[in-house]
């Protein structure tokens, strides 16, 4: 049964379109592949993609992979580990830490992962490869065939799911509310409850954060300073509704908490957890940024990033502005310069004002359009 981007709405109401549009053919494709094709399979396959993946958002686990190293159950102390993890500049337990939607872990994973779909062992030797759209989702595939869990799932026994995934229970509250909405959702055809969704869709004209969502900011701030540039205090979180939302994701997602209240708590409880959640704050913060309505610099810098990322530097934004305004710099600055008709102030004026325009757009396209702002706010997130 083929699932539609409609459907995965419903069942990860907190999973964006442009997540849904890149995953749903190739989770369609690995359905087909591993016979998760009846609705009880499938709702339990989807309802543990959406808690390993922070509904689609992560294809790479948040924590650095450090807690990994010299795991002889991983075998991330084989001496074929330790020599590609050395080769790359890092260590096992980071180079092969989860990727993929069901978070592929451990060089003897990725190993059996890699022999199984490519039928060599590249997943060793550049395991990033799992952070694709159709290896994230393949291999998340490979994990849930491997262990049986059709099995599991057709008697559904979703909790021994959860362990053989997990390990235990982390996270089972929001593992089971994924489970029952894709249950209605898949076998009923109809929506699942709004009020059971983890962050409640705002619509276009209606921008009021829940209760619980407002009374975790300020807590987040303090953990990631940061975020004060998008709510100041707090006192923005109205206006930033949906950036509000995605903060508190992540922190979900960090803490494995099913609830803002439970994630705010145990942050408090660990500066460890806290620190990590700063980082993959800063890891998402395009896409905070754009939530804030910043979409249209964040967006073009993400671009760029991604783009540099997957070694296509002609995809840059950054490249094509470059192209474009600069023949328009020759061109002026020639007409003026070898014009007979412009005194030296005027040719002068001209190219320092040119210089200026062009240092502006690459300051502002890199480090925002007020960087000094920044650095105030930074520093004002220090004293807190």
């Amino acid at each position: 049964m083929t699932v539609s981007a409609e459907q995965i709405q419903k069942i990860m109401p907190a999973a964006t379109p442009a997540r849904i549009a890149n995953f749903i053919g190739p989770l369609n494709a690995t359905m087909e592949e591993f016979g998760i094709t009846t609705p009880k399979r499938q709702a339990a396959f989807l309802a543990q993609l959406a808690h390993e993946s922070g509904s689609l958002r992560y294809v790479e686990e948040i924590a650095s992979g450090s807690a990994y190293d010299n795991r002889p159950d991983l075998g991330n102390n084989r001496a074929n580990a330790i020599a590609l993890a050395e080769l790359a500049g890092t260590t096992p337990g980071r180079y092969y830490k989860g990727r993929g939607l069901i978070q592929v872990t451990g060089f003897d994973n990725y190993l059996a992962c890699s022999l199984a779909l490519l039928r060599d062992d590249s997943l060793t030797k550049n395991p990033d490869m799992l952070e694709r759209a159709d290896l994230a989702c393949r291999s998340a595939g490979w994990y849930w065939d491997s262990r049986g869990l059709n099995y599991y799932a057709d008697a559904g026994q979703f909790e021994t799911i959860t362990r053989k995934i997990n390990g235990g229970l982390n996270g089972q509250a929001d593992r089971l509310a994924h489970y029952q909405r894709a249950l209605t959702v898949l076998e009923g055809g109809d929506a699942a409850p709004t009020e059971s969704a983890p962050f409640p869709e705002s619509s276009s004209g209606d921008q009021n954060v829940a209760p619980f969502i407002a009374a975790a900011i300020p807590s987040l701030i303090q953990a990631a300073p940061a975020l004060i540039r998008l709510f100041g205090s707090g006192e923005q979180t109205e206006k930033n509704a949906r950036a509000a939302e995605v903060a508190v994701e992540i922190a979900k997602a960090v803490t494995e908490k099913p609830t803002a209240e439970g994630a705010v708590a145990a942050m408090q409880a660990d500066p460890e957890l806290a620190t990590t959640y700063a980082k993959a704050v800063a890891a998402q913060w395009y896409e905070l940024a754009g939530e804030a309505g910043g979409g249209g610099i964040a967006g073009a810098r993400q671009a760029d990033q991604a783009a540099m990322q997957q070694g296509k530097p002609l995809l840059s934004p950054a490249l094509w502005v470059a192209m474009m305004i600069l023949p328009l710099v020759y061109m002026v600055s020639g007409a003026v310069l070898f014009g007979a008709d412009w005194t030296m102030e005027i040719k002068a004026m001209v190219v320092s004002s040119i210089i200026s325009l062009v240092l502006g757009s690459v300051t502002g396209f890199f480090l925002g359009t007020s960087y000094g702002s920044q650095q105030k706010t930074a520093m004002l997130a220090d004293r807190r």
